[in-house]
């Protein structure tokens, strides 16, 4: 899946930022208690998953670049205009996902800011790939459970 290219979007790289699990190192994204009766990876999860994603895009409170779905996380690399809230947003749309999928997220996330050009490809790199990493692909683009909005 491709997004469109967001004509309103912050462009500057200081307000890009990765949502990262608030007790796992490395491993960055939104992280579920993995609970059995709702796996992120089935087609079903992921489609809402991205789909909200992409409701908070055209609602303008959060300009995704990247989404990578894994197993028991999402890997998320946005923008945000400086008057949302980022944990209101991120409690929201886990509050919603959570009713559409049955998901059970841990409370909490990790905000990375983003600084420079450097810090966003390297985390753009590393989200992309980490499928890859993890063994469950070949390629980044083999990947079925992705969005890129750049």
């Amino acid at each position: 899946m491709v997004g469109r290219v967001i004509p309103n979007a912050p462009n500057s790289v200081g307000g890009l930022r990765t949502i990262r699990p608030t007790n796992v190192a490395d491993d960055g994204g939104l992280r579920t208690t993995r609970p059995t009766n709702a796996p992120l990876l089935d087609n079903n999860n992921a489609i809402r998953l991205l789909f909200a994603l992409e409701h908070y895009r055209t609602k303008g409170d959060l300009f995704p670049r990247l989404a990578v779905i894994m197993p028991d996380h999402i890997h998320v690399i946005a923008s945000f205009l400086e008057a949302v809230v980022i944990a209101q947003l991120i409690r929201n749309w886990k509050r919603w996902t959570a009713k559409e999928t049955g998901i059970v997220w841990q409370d909490g996330f990790f905000e990375h800011r983003l600084r420079n050009d450097a810090e966003v490809a390297e985390k753009l790199d590393y989200v992309a790939n980490n499928p890859v990493r993890k063994g469950l692909c070949e390629t980044a683009e083999a990947w079925p459970f992705r969005m890129s909005w750049c």
